[in-house]
């Protein structure tokens, strides 16, 4: 049953909706789930070559990314958010893809290299993008050692961690189903933890909670039926599926407390409530979709 998302998804979200006061003790535990998610994640892949095909889609896919879903955000912001609560999004609107976009892409049955090259590219063209839009916007400055720290914490740290236990699997091979139960747990604890924390914040300020989660539903399960729908005969439609509609909100929230104090967080808070539930309704449109080039690994 581990190896089944739906239902160890569920039970950790209902854990966290009736139980959340374990929530806060575990919170230390979100990049060490990160770092095992992306390494069980990454196993299968092991680099042999890269072929041109894969930087041009990758490049497609950061396009998509930076410059489609961050263009579609500031303009739904602009026209759905109060002017308090601007700026958390702003920020998380112009955000590097989210990191649990490979493991969804390994549980999805994706391409896990063009994920890998995707998410490692973007975070490295997040160092300039990012303090550029920032300084352009709010007129201050964010430290690029945020944005490489995470890329050393949970993409390349994991990756080289993948490859060992790469190796290893030559002599002690790693069935499937333990695999895809270790990352549901990791994504299963911390769904546990994101939503333990910030559940009692749907209720401190009620009156901004209606157009806060108005738009994370027409973000999170709008958009991303619309990216699906436009794709879903493509062969990688599961990586322009994720890459055109996740963004980092770990990172936001850095960034916008360091900018601006903790309490200005807060629109971020009530939008990674639903964040659970889109990678839920990730999987349950493309449960049925079978692509010939969606594999862990490449032949």
């Amino acid at each position: 049953m581990l190896d089944d998302s739906r239902y160890v998804f569920a039970f950790f979200i209902l854990l966290a909706l009736v139980m959340p006061q374990l929530a806060p003790f575990l919170k230390p535990l979100i990049v060490p789930l990160l770092i095992v998610m992306m390494t069980f994640s990454l196993k299968d892949i092991s680099f042999h070559h890269i072929r041109r095909d894969d930087l041009r889609e990758s490049a497609v896919l950061l396009a998509i990314n930076y410059l489609a879903l961050t263009a579609i955000l500031f303009g739904l912001i602009m026209l759905m958010i109060e002017e308090p609560y601007r700026n958390a999004l702003f920020i998380l609107a112009m955000m590097p893809p989210a990191i649990g976009i490979i493991s969804l892409t390994y549980l999805l049955g994706g391409d896990i290299e063009l994920a890998f090259i995707t998410e490692f590219s973007g975070y490295i063209f997040g160092m300039v993008f990012i303090p550029l839009m920032a300084y352009f916007l709010f007129g201050s400055t964010v430290s690029s050692w945020e944005i490489l720290k995470v890329l050393l914490q949970v993409v390349i740290l994991p990756f080289a961690l993948s490859q060992l236990i790469h190796q290893l699997e030559h002599r002690y091979p790693i069935p499937k189903k333990v695999t895809r139960s270790v990352i549901n747990l990791c994504f299963g604890i911390s769904f546990y933890i994101i939503l333990g924390i910030n559940r009692d914040l749907m209720f401190a300020r009620y009156e901004s909670l209606p157009g806060l989660l108005l738009f994370g539903i027409i973000w999170y399960f709008g958009l991303t039926t619309v990216v699906w729908a436009f794709t879903r005969k493509h062969a990688n439609s599961a990586l322009f599926t994720l890459f055109g509609t996740f963004k980092n909100g770990g990172l936001a929230v850095a960034v916008t407390i360091l900018l601006f104090g903790i309490e200005a967080s807060y629109p971020l808070a009530i939008i990674g409530i639903l964040g659970p539930l889109q990678i839920i309704f990730v999987q349950m449109i493309y449960r049925n979709v079978q692509h010939p080039a969606m594999n862990p690994a490449k032949n």
